[in-house]
């Protein structure tokens, strides 16, 4: 679907006045080179994320259906407003992507990313790791931990990617 055929946006154009089209049309451009741009960074999701839904392009188009089915004849969004909205659906999930931290892994790691190396290697191993297993984790419990992280942060850096960007990824 996306948001160009959904409801909510097509509504938002026809209550444009004809002076307003071209401004219009700039602020749908940028939307579609926004949503080009964030699913260049969504396809990144399942090579650390392979366990999750789908987080595609398809997936944050399907979203402006379910807002279409909320939203019914009841809301009525300017132009504007259609391009927050759609900001939103493209960021929401993007930070599950390791591409979408400029350091990649490293920028996961920390105290938290310890506490789950810990945890993991209690479950699998039943034993606490050593000093240089948590530094330098086996590839099958740094898979677990990356995922187990990156849904720690993806929310909370959904919010800094609208003003930091993740451009570093796509140049």
């Amino acid at each position: 679907m996306g948001f160009e055929t959904s409801s909510l946006c097509r509504n938002a154009i026809a209550r444009t006045q004809a002076h307003e089209q071209e401004a219009i049309q700039r602020v749908l451009t940028s939307l579609r080179l926004f949503r080009d741009r964030a699913e260049i960074l969504a396809a990144e999701i399942p090579r650390f994320a392979p366990g999750l839904t789908d987080h595609s392009v398809r997936h944050l188009d399907a979203l402006w259906e379910m807002a279409d089915l909320l939203a019914g004849d009841r809301v009525l969004l300017n132009v504007a407003e259609v391009f927050v909205l759609g900001g939103a659906i493209l960021l929401h999930d993007l930070a599950n992507a390791v591409a979408a931290f400029p350091n990649g892994l490293n920028d996961l790691r920390g105290p938290q990313w310890n506490d789950l190396v810990h945890a993991e290697f209690l479950s699998r191993y039943g034993r606490r790791p050593e000093a240089a297993e948590v530094a330098a984790p086996p590839v099958e419990v740094t898979s677990e931990v990356t995922l187990a992280r990156l849904r720690q942060v993806h929310a909370a850096e959904a919010a800094v990617l609208a003003t930091r960007g993740f451009f570093w990824f796509i140049r």
